[in-house]
């Protein structure tokens, strides 16, 4: 049975304040009025990852995987240049994650 939500509390904000929740509401993907009453009733959120730094992190580790899969089955290491170019990248986007 889906809650139903019957009671209407209003507040006011600055429009820089407004703007700051509809962010803060956007990073997490709920809308403002959930977001408030969330983090009102004790919620902690963390902002969702970016599909498209997800896909570029699942690309690498793939790449990674298979050179590492090589190594182990003919006991040579693969193409360095191939290893070093994976790791720069992988590099350069943990930097924008966690600059």
């Amino acid at each position: 049975m889906a809650r139903e939500y019957t009671v209407i509390l209003c507040t006011r904000f600055r429009p820089d304040e407004a703007e700051r929740l509809r962010a803060l509401a956007a990073e997490v993907r709920l809308s403002p009025a959930r977001y408030l009453r969330e983090a009102a009733l004790g919620a902690r959120f963390q902002p969702r990852a970016d599909a498209v730094l997800l896909a570029q992190l699942a690309r690498i580790g793939n790449n990674l995987n298979q050179l590492a899969r090589v190594a182990n089955s003919t006991r040579a290491v693969p193409a360095l240049r191939v290893l070093s170019l994976a790791l720069d990248e992988l590099r350069a986007l943990l930097a924008r994650v966690a600059p």
